[in-house]
């Protein structure tokens, strides 16, 4: 499923950053293209101010990849759980919640991270740090840490559907999650696999993503 009601303010511009065309299509429908033959199904979850708009760009675009709707929260926290609890998919299926602005992620990094999920429960992608980083402490200024300690996630992470329903039925909603994955850990004390993702897999978050975005889609393994 995808949370698609982020108004993208980091981005700028009068739409938010996943209906903004690139290479002839909104950035969401490269990221359906990209999941769709990993998918049994896929549901967007949308706010409905979007709604009539989206299934407009459908047509426009003769955009016929089949996809189920569901009215998005004011958070993401709420479009993922409307989302969740709309699926009728029988409880031991894989269910994988992925950024509607990602639309790089491989098939090989979705293969190894359904195959993750289907023997522990639960699994995500990671990238490895290579920047330096330092641990902002308030009045103390900031700290030097191990980098090797830390990685970077990204989306789709995937979980058997019952227990992700369950963590986020029980949830509250407040800011200290940051993703489906911390969710998840407020109800289960069990591991969480981590699978590398690819190194294209990065979240269209500035203008300026918009240029690695084209160049990738031009790349001679993506035709």
């Amino acid at each position: 499923m995808i949370p698609a009601g982020g108004v993208g303010l980091r981005f700028g511009g009068p739409l938010p950053k996943q209906f903004v065309e690139v290479e002839g299509l909104p950035i969401l429908m490269h990221t359906l293209r990209a999941i769709a033959p990993y998918a049994e199904s896929i549901t967007l979850a949308l706010p409905q101010d979007y709604q009539e708009y989206w299934q407009q760009l459908c047509r426009e675009k003769s955009f016929d990849l089949k996809h189920e709707i569901v009215e998005g929260g004011a958070t993401r926290f709420l479009s993922v759980r409307n989302a969740i609890e709309a699926l009728a998919a029988d409880p031991d299926t894989l269910i994988g919640v992925h950024d509607a602005v990602r639309p790089l992620v491989s098939g090989e990094t979705i293969e190894a991270l359904l195959a993750a999920a289907e023997a522990s429960g639960a699994a995500i992608p990671y990238l490895p740090l290579t920047d330096s980083i330092r641990h902002l402490e308030p009045l103390m200024g900031s700290k030097s840490v191990d980098r090797t300690q830390f990685v970077a996630v990204q989306t789709p992470q995937v979980f058997h559907l019952e227990r992700l329903r369950a963590a986020y039925r029980q949830a509250d909603g407040g800011a200290n999650f940051t993703d489906d994955a911390s969710v998840y850990e407020a109800l289960y004390d069990a591991p969480i696999e981590l699978v590398e993702s690819n190194p294209e897999n990065k979240k269209i978050t500035h203008p300026h993503d918009l240029l690695f975005l084209r160049q990738a889609l031009n790349s001679p393994s993506n035709h």
